[in-house]
This record gives structure tokens, C-alpha cells and sequence, in this order.
């Protein structure tokens, strides 16, 4: 099992962000037990372990399932534009678990499945910032 942060564009591993960035997390694991409806999913935590953000798989394949088998590995990717973090350390924690009716059932949790190093130098209000297209200040 592990977890990988990259440059999308490039393929190229990253060691830090700077926010803004567009990335591809790559996670893949060995499945221990059958499921029918599997979901990856992961969550990227502050220092504080406050909860930032985070995504999975199972409202992309809620129609279309992709049972396993033991044994069978299973890689998830989600690309994305990194928003602006100030700069630090944060954590990636992932997860696995067979979407039921109405809930998920954990089979795997791992806690600080990869640490990012932010370098930003920018500044935002808030918990995480947004990469701006553009910011624009007129006289009218």
C-alpha cells in the first residue's frame, strides 16, 4: 500500500507544495478481503489534525461498482489544483471501505499516510486558501 503525491503535467514526485499547483494523489493497496462497492478516499490534515479536505471514490462509481477479489490490487487517483496551504507540514490519511446502504464500512484507515510540506509564502484568511485566476482592484 502507499500514497504518492505528483505533478500532474509531469508525472514527477513531489517533496513540497507551494498551493496552486495541478496534482494527481495516487494511492494504491493490496485487498485482503472481497469487496463489492470498494472506496479509496483520503483526507489532508493540519498540524492540529483539523480536517482540510478530502474526496473518494464512491460518488464516481455509486452506478458502477468495481468488486475485488483478495488479492486483486486496486489503484485510486484524483487530480486536482492544490489549493494554497501556509507553510508547514500536513498529512494525508487514506482509507478504504465497502459503501453500504446509506454509510461506509472501514476496512483500512492509515493515519499520516504521507507527509506535504508546504513553502508558501502566501498568506490567506482561513484554513486553506484558493488559487485565484485573477484579483483585479478598479477606479470607477
Amino acid at each position: 500500500e502507499w500514497c504518492q503525491l505528483k505533478e500532474s503535467h509531469s508525472g514527477r514526485e513531489l517533496n513540497h507544495i507551494e498551493g496552486g499547483e495541478r496534482v494527481t494523489l495516487e494511492i494504491r493497496v493490496q485487498v485482503k478481503q472481497a469487496l463489492n462497492h470498494p472506496v479509496i478516499g483520503f483526507i489532508v490534515r493540519n498540524n492540529l489534525g483539523q480536517n482540510l479536505f478530502g474526496e473518494n471514490t464512491h460518488e464516481t462509481y455509486r452506478h458502477a461498482p468495481l468488486p475485488v477479489s483478495v488479492g486483486d490490487s486496486l489503484a485510486a487517483s484524483f487530480q486536482f489544483y492544490m489549493p494554497i496551504l501556509r507553510g508547514g507540514e500536513y498529512s494525508v490519511t487514506v482509507a478504504v471501505a465497502e459503501a453500504e446502504v446509506g454509510t461506509y464500512a472501514i476496512k483500512h484507515w492509515i493515519h499520516d499516510a504521507l507527509i506535504l510540506k508546504s513553502i508558501s509564502t502566501s498568506w490567506s484568511t482561513g484554513l486553506v486558501g484558493v488559487p485565484m485566476d485573477q484579483i483585479q482592484l478598479k477606479r470607477k
